[in-house]
């Protein structure tokens, strides 16, 4: 049952628990207090373990109470349960043991009634100030815009209007005692919690549901307990699927407009520069009949028309390789790592378990994407005298790195100018690893070298043979 919190209405008449073996004083109090007070002696129904504000004791009570008034003070935790000592000026060392302890306040006797007002009415506002703070947490933990519960002994002792809400819609269950079973069966694995939070994805009549807790260990009414804070967030990994489907349109759009550009590029721009290129060579065949100087022109136009040809081929490679489309990704890494080892002079060296077995569509773009970006920015930035590619599976995982020994970087400092964006090509090569269901992690500082680790999930196992290292 979830407990209910303090109704202190019942201060117009609080109760006190008279626990006095003598019988003249007990006697004497009762008098003295059930004219304002609602008195009770242990003779009756109520007990020192039920309800009431304020209990009063003698020596004698005490001394043979002791441990059961200790442990309901404990049980009352964070609230403040007073207990006054009627004692003697000859039982001091008596009072020592217990003050603070067990017992809050003492009066002496021959007891004043006055001085025994006043006390009893000192510890009662005592009372209501901790019952009152209580009750300030409480109504805030209510007016929380998330979910609020306290867990104790297999049982929900607080929930706020938003938990029992939440709990309602997402597992279907209207009374206290089913949402307890549910909600404790939602316990992480192997019962651990974390202040630092986790999902629960739960399955219900709806559909999926999405649920982000935080549990903290707390101590409750003198007991070990647990607070849980949850909010419902499943509207929010919707959106985030729907933005992740958006992004991954976007790049499926670029590279097939890449693919276009490349095609046109080759295919007619290509094919337009070599018509001229033949035409130029034509007329220089019959270049005895002209003049030097156009002789010269004509030759220089033709050079000039090859490195035409030439650069729109390498832009069109660089745009799309038709044969990362037609032969896969590794003769197209091959062919890359190559060229660009020529053009920089430096060594690229490839390093793979895999055959030439075709892997998904999209796993192959992103590998390239993220290979080219990497070492792109080796060369240009980074001052590389080397460069590792090292692709390979490991049992259902498919591992891609990407190591120079250039300068480095700072990586947080470089994240954070992605995020402002200054630099977009980190950002590029996380969120497509990522949109292809992989991590992504970048190991780098000054003058130490970048390392690029990039894996992706394989739906099916992939033939592999030994290592092989290919050297550019």
């Amino acid at each position: 049952m979830i407990s209910p919190l303090p109704d202190w209405r019942e201060f117009d008449m609080a109760r006190l628990l008279l626990l006095l073996e003598h019988k003249e004083n007990a006697r004497l109090l009762y008098e003295w207090l059930s004219e304002k007070y609602e008195v009770i002696f242990p003779g009756e129904p109520q007990r020192l373990g039920d309800s009431f504000d304020l209990g009063i004791l003698d020596g004698p009570a005490l001394d043979r109470l002791a441990g059961m008034v200790a442990a309901r003070k404990k049980g009352e935790e964070p609230l403040f349960l007073p207990f006054l000592l009627v004692t003697s000026r000859q039982n001091v060392g008596f009072v020592t043991r217990h003050l603070w302890r067990t017992i809050d306040e003492i009066i002496l006797t021959p007891i004043e009634k006055v001085e025994l007002l006043a006390r009893v009415e000192i510890l009662l506002r005592a009372r209501r100030h901790s019952v009152e703070a209580e009750n300030r947490y409480f109504a805030l933990a209510n007016s929380s815009p998330v979910g609020v519960a306290i867990f104790q002994d297999e049982q929900i002792v607080f929930a706020n209007e938003i938990f029992r809400q939440l709990h309602h819609e997402v597992l279907g269950a209207g009374k206290a005692e089913k949402v307890s079973k549910l909600l404790l069966a939602a316990y992480p694995p192997g019962g651990k919690t974390s202040e630092m939070g986790y999902r629960m994805e739960l399955e219900t009549k709806t559909g999926t549901r999405w649920l982000q807790c935080s549990d903290r260990e707390i101590t409750y009414r003198g007991r070990p307990a647990t607070l849980r804070v949850v909010m419902d967030i499943t509207q929010d990994i919707l959106y985030e699927h729907e933005l992740k489907q958006l992004s991954q349109r976007i790049l499926d759009a670029q590279e097939q407009e890449r693919r276009h550009i490349a095609l046109e590029l080759h295919d007619q721009i290509g094919q337009m520069l070599t018509a001229i290129k033949i035409g130029l060579q034509a007329v220089a065949r019959t270049a005895e009949s002209l003049p030097q100087t156009t002789a010269q022109q004509l030759e220089a136009s033709i050079q000039t028309t090859e490195k035409a040809l030439q650069q729109v081929r390498s832009l069109s490679l660089n745009l799309r390789p038709s044969m990362l489309d037609d032969l896969g990704l590794l003769p197209t890494l091959r062919w890359y790592i190559d060229q660009q080892a020529r053009q920089s002079s430096l060594p690229i060296r490839l390093q793979t378990n895999l055959s030439d077995s075709r892997l998904s569509s999209t796993i192959e773009t992103v590998c390239f994407r993220v290979i080219q970006e990497a070492i792109t920015n080796a060369l240009r930035h980074a001052q590389a005298t080397q460069i590792m590619v090292s692709l390979y599976q490991e049992k259902d995982w498919l591992i891609v790195t990407i190591a120079d020994n250039g300068t480095g970087f700072d990586v947080k400092a470089a994240s954070q100018q992605a995020t402002e964006g200054h630099s977009m090509g980190l950002v590029g090569m996380r969120e497509r690893v990522v949109m292809a269901g992989g991590s992504f992690q970048i190991e780098s500082s000054p003058q130490q070298g970048t390392t690029i680790h990039a894996r992706f999930p394989l739906d099916i196992a992939l033939p592999t043979y030994s290592m092989k290292e290919t050297k550019s």
